[in-house]
């Protein structure tokens, strides 16, 4: 599971969370800890109990970037970013014209 961008307080968005697998590990992407992963904070002692909840701690963007560099296709992600900038400034420029 991946979350980003959020400060999960919206329900009942925020508890989705809580809807997987105990087995399943869930990667916060965010530029501050909220949920779970603000109580390792709080509870250093917690910590040692996690197996699954890890955060990156930056804006969505960097933070997509950094994982996609960790997973081997950082490349790809800015070849499709490249892609869909052209794309966007194209259908911008067209909209202008007419």
């Amino acid at each position: 599971l991946i979350v980003m961008g959020t400060s999960l307080q919206v329900m009942p968005f925020g508890m989705l969370i809580n809807f997987v697998r105990e087995d399943c590990p869930r990667l916060l992407i965010n530029r501050e800890l909220v949920s779970d992963w603000e109580m390792y904070e709080q509870y250093p002692n917690e910590l040692n109990k996690n197996t699954r909840d890890v955060s990156i701690l930056s804006t969505c963007d960097e933070g997509c970037l950094a994982l996609a560099e960790e997973l081997g296709f950082k490349k790809d992600l800015l070849d499709l970013i490249e892609k869909d900038k052209s794309r966007f400034e194209k259908s911008a420029k067209d909209e202008n014209n007419n």
